[in-house]
């Protein structure tokens, strides 16, 4: 685990005002993620953090490429990634309320010294990846060979032909 430490952004012996940050994640990052959609990756990260005297104001910019399996032929593609989320850290008070915290408003003890956007990280980028992903978002044709095989699994068999006229409407509902 010790190489996800490096996502830990050290802000407290940082002074007021801008500060950037650079990070790249990759196929190693996503390893320590078991059940993730995503596996390979090559994405640049660029945090741009503006310290206050009570708060964090963060701004993760993403780019770059996620592999992805086709929804449809089941191919390898390369989908481009770029996006931007923004994030403000508050300090806990003698008053604080969990209510405060959401989305966008995430609440660190007065005592932490460092922000880990590990987690951040991993939640940006699966939740940017699109439900059904398909060859044709990156103008790329479906795997030839696969869509030959699934044509035929959707064609009806020859043996079909004599079925029971009871069932005809119900096989036409199933090819649409």
């Amino acid at each position: 685990m010790e190489y996800l430490d490096t996502y830990k952004i050290p802000f407290a012996g940082l002074e007021l005002g801008r500060h950037e940050f650079e990070f790249k994640v990759n196929d190693k990052f996503f390893s320590f993620f078991e059940y993730s959609i995503v596996q390979k990756a090559n994405l640049e990260v660029m945090v741009k953090l503006v310290k206050q005297e009570t708060m964090l104001l963060l701004t993760f910019q993403i780019e770059g490429t996620v592999m992805l399996q086709c929804d449809t032929c089941l191919s390898e593609i390369e989908y481009p990634l770029s996006l931007e989320e923004q994030l403000a850290v508050k300090f806990e008070r003698e008053n604080w309320s969990e209510e405060e915290e959401n989305d966008e408003v995430m609440v660190l003890s007065n005592q932490e010294h460092e922000l880990n956007i590990v987690k951040l990280l991993y939640d940006y980028i699966n939740v940017a990846i699109p439900y059904y992903p398909k060859c044709e978002m990156v103008d790329k044709a479906c795997d030839p060979e696969m869509m030959k095989i699934i044509r035929q699994d959707l064609s009806p068999n020859k043996s079909e032909e004599n079925i029971d006229p009871r069932w005809e409407k119900l096989k036409r509902i199933k090819n649409n």
